[in-house]
């Protein structure tokens, strides 16, 4: 039997955004296996998951990632005049993912994984698109980034750079995120929102039409697995715990302490996935909804 490398995806393909075009890449494990539709971070392009998207394939689960705007195959670039916000890649690059997924793999059970931006990203897409209906919500290095879940003098870090993102964008009409070496040019939108988001704690004001998705937020009961990783300053323990808090959702904290013999930061652990796979794979079959093979994989959370 022939191998792909450990970090080929089983099939790639290019879909229609409407404003635009970009590609999915797909990891299969089996076909009555569960998935897990893979959410990126600000600015990450979707290459940096096929690890992660490899190791779930081997622990029995389904996946499929893709590029948001702006980022890797995106036919779209920001700029003065091309812009988008949350609810942007709501409505488009998540609800086409939720209906890829189901479609390659029917009548599997859908699940997602967000990192960083991409876990407020799956946690507005369900509370937005409730006829969606996931399983859970795995946050992985993912969690509102208010300024109070920082500790000092982190919190008056973030609290300084959201101002100047908020005060550069306006400015200039897009995020050069290239000049911060964070994310890379983004829709002034988008970051405008994060920043209010930063600032407040509250995720409103969203879209053209302003949308308060705290109350919807606040109805959502889907499971929600949150994996704090060691080292990771970007996103803390409290950061997580903050996001999942906003729901009305059963929540479940793990931390990941090392893998491949380090701490895992925000980004390290997507290069050394196998731990965080494991931890995913078995908080699906607690749900009924992993593959035979893994039955008996059951337990409570430990550390790495």
């Amino acid at each position: 039997m022939s191998q792909r490398p450990v970090d080929l995806p089983s099939a790639s393909f290019e879909i229609d955004l409407g404003p635009g075009r970009t590609a999915v890449q797909a990891f299969d494990a089996d076909g009555q296996a569960p998935c897990l539709m893979l959410v990126p971070a600000l600015g990450v392009p979707a290459r940096h998951y096929h690890r992660l998207g490899a190791a779930l394939a081997g622990e029995g689960v389904n996946a499929m990632v893709l590029d948001l705007r702006g980022v890797g195959s995106s036919s779209l670039r920001a700029r003065r005049g091309v812009d988008w916000g949350y609810l942007d890649l709501v409505d488009a690059e998540l609800n086409i993912l939720f209906r890829l997924a189901g479609e390659r793999w029917p009548g599997q059970a859908r699940h997602w994984l967000g990192h960083s931006l991409g876990g407020q990203l799956c946690l507005l897409h369900q509370a937005r698109h409730p006829e969606h209906r996931a399983g859970s919500v795995v946050l992985a290095a993912s969690g509102a980034p208010w300024v109070r879940t920082f500790a000092p003098p982190m919190r008056w870090l973030v609290g300084l750079f959201a101002w100047l993102v908020a005060a550069s964008t306006r400015r200039l009409g897009v995020f050069r995120g290239d000049w911060f070496r964070f994310g890379g040019p983004q829709g002034a939108r988008l970051m405008l929102e994060w920043a209010r988001f930063c600032r407040t704690g509250r995720l409103n004001g969203l879209g053209k039409e302003g949308w308060d998705a705290c109350p919807e937020l606040a109805r959502l009961e889907l499971p929600i697995l949150g994996l704090s990783m060691a080292g990771d300053t970007y996103a803390p323990q409290a950061s997580t715990e903050r996001l999942a808090a906003m729901t009305a959702a059963p929540f479940r904290l793990e931390r990941v302490d090392r893998v491949d013999g380090h701490r895992p930061g925000h980004f390290r652990w997507l290069r050394h996935p196998a731990e965080p796979a494991r931890r995913i794979a078995a908080f699906l079959n607690e749900r009924g909804t992993a593959p035979k093979h893994l039955e008996g994989a059951r337990g409570s959370a430990r550390r790495a």
